[in-house]
């Protein structure tokens, strides 16, 4: 249970690194006219799951900060079971829409996710690659 905690937030890091420019140097490398085509080029279902992702990221640095204990703020999972089901049906969308079949969805909900967020990462670099 505990690697899957350290491997979902592992992935939820490198996919806010894909999908922000943090530092001043990502933000000479993708120009103005590659972010309007990575907009361009992104699904309906590929930007409804990053807005809830998104979306569940601030919640949880909102929650943290305003925690003292570190313990709490440790334990408070960006994947917990209600937080999962919010991200469960954007991210069977957005496999769906990629060529995932219902019949490939047939997991458990944490890999449906991490799927998910593994498919958006790769388009995110295709679509910035090309």
């Amino acid at each position: 249970m505990k690697k899957n905690s350290i491997f979902i937030n592992l992935l939820l890091a490198s996919f806010l690194g894909l999908i922000s420019c943090g530092s001043e140097e990502q933000t000479t490398i993708i120009n103005q006219s590659s972010a309007k085509e990575i907009k361009k080029a992104e699904t309906i279902e590929m930007k409804n799951f990053k807005e809830v992702l998104i979306q569940l990221t601030q919640q949880r640095a909102l929650k943290i900060k305003g925690t003292n204990d570190n313990k709490t703020s440790y334990k408070t999972s960006l994947f917990s079971l209600e937080n999962e089901s919010i991200v469960l049906d954007p991210a069977k969308q957005f496999l769906l829409s990629v060529g995932y079949t219902l019949e490939d969805l047939k997991a458990s909900n944490k890999a449906i996710i991490i799927l998910a967020m593994k498919v958006y990462a790769e388009k995110t670099q295709l679509i910035i690659n090309n």
